[in-house]
């Protein structure tokens, strides 16, 4: 719980560095920029256009419709106000990526996913939390979910893979 707080905490004040550190642009009518720092003055130019750009952090899932950008303008004034805020996925792993690098939605849990994980057996889609990997007695590894995991360690025969090491240590 530390951990989170402290990661919190240091997201804030990235943004709030961002935010005091980074400057709106006013584009006036007449054609130049003015530039001024989020609370140098507290004086807006009188006319012209001032831009803000975010971004937002969400979980994906099955049925779930995503762009990879939302822009809104409103009017204050003489002055119109654009808002741009880019979405940044979670994958069902914990990875934050661009929304149209995803890949599959996970036939287990339902979440997106921006790798391509097939279980052996099945071939259904699978993320890399629902992911197990057997091996079996000839030594290959098979991708599995945790139900067929499971069906697999229950019916393996630990015999054969006792001669298979006994034979590996014949040669």
């Amino acid at each position: 719980m530390k951990i989170l707080d402290h990661i919190i905490r240091w997201i804030r004040s990235r943004y709030a560095q961002s935010s005091a550190r980074g400057a709106t642009t006013y584009h006036s009518k007449s054609g130049s920029n003015q530039t001024h720092a989020s609370n140098s003055n507290g004086v807006a130019p009188d006319s012209g256009h001032r831009e803000r750009h975010g971004f937002t952090f969400r979980q994906v899932g099955l049925g779930d419709t995503i762009s990879d950008s939302v822009e809104s303008w409103d009017r204050y004034g003489p002055i119109m106000e654009g808002s741009t805020i880019e979405l940044r996925a979670v994958t069902a792993s914990g990875r934050i990526v661009e929304a149209k690098k995803l890949q599959i939605i996970c036939s287990v849990c339902g979440k997106a996913e921006d790798c391509e994980i097939r279980s052996d057996i099945s071939h259904r889609p699978l993320c890399r939390t629902c992911q197990c990997e057997f091996i079996m007695p000839n030594g290959s590894k098979v991708t599995a979910s945790h139900a067929e995991y499971q069906q697999l360690l229950n019916n393996y025969n630990t015999w054969e893979a006792y001669d298979h090491k006994r034979k590996d240590s014949e040669l």
